[in-house]
């Protein structure tokens, strides 16, 4: 820092050099110094807006993922929901294929889709499972919404995706269904019984009769 001639704090480059004599030896100092206080401060706000658009990632409830739409589908972010999920730290899943993450299968799955998104250049969702460590381990089901994310020159630079763990949404639907199955054989089988009572009542009167 230094101070302007009106009194103002600046920041400022300092740039030297030294001159020497047809001798070699050193003859004198030049100095060239530039304020570049503007530039300071558009570095220090590009810093907030960075550490705030990493907070809001980080702080996601959903998973968020991005991968290099150049470099074979290889995984550039991934935050702290998806470290969770997968249950493994972010290191373990950085600049690795999903071949080299997830299961054969699964990875075939993924990047299938992940192609398809970006020839389409559309949102485009997906319902998928996958083993995770989240809720104890086991399959999750997956709500994920993927889009391409286009470069300087128009055409697709990464891929981003956004996964919600819908499991718990699943299996109380699963639960409603099974119990919307169980109240229609309840009601088959008290229709029953009431017809069984009639043609009993009938027989036991004609017993009577006899």
């Amino acid at each position: 820092p230094a101070r302007h001639r009106d009194g103002r704090e600046i920041a400022i480059e300092l740039s030297l050099a030294l001159w020497r004599g047809g001798d070699g030896r050193v003859s004198g100092v030049g100095a060239i110094i530039r304020d570049v206080t503007e530039r300071k401060a558009r570095e220090a706000e590009l810093l907030q807006t960075r550490a705030f658009l990493d907070a809001v990632v980080e702080n996601l409830p959903v998973t968020l993922f991005v991968k290099d739409a150049r470099d074979d589908l290889r995984y550039v972010l991934l935050n702290r929901a998806g470290e969770a999920l997968l249950g493994r730290p972010r290191g373990e899943v950085l600049g690795r294929r999903d071949a080299e993450v997830f299961p054969a299968a699964d990875a075939a799955r993924f990047a299938a889709d992940d192609r398809a998104v970006l020839a389409s250049g559309r949102v485009r969702v997906f319902e998928e499972e996958i083993e995770a460590a989240a809720g104890g381990g086991g399959p999750r089901a997956l709500t994920t919404k993927k889009v391409a994310v286009p470069g300087p020159d128009g055409a697709p630079r990464y891929l981003l995706g956004i996964a919600e763990d819908v499991t718990a949404v699943r299996q109380l639907e699963e639960q409603f269904r099974q119990s919307q199955k169980l109240e229609a054989i309840g009601t088959l089988a008290g229709g029953i019984a009431h017809d069984f009572n009639n043609i009993l009542g009938a027989i036991l009167g004609n017993v009577d009769l006899a």
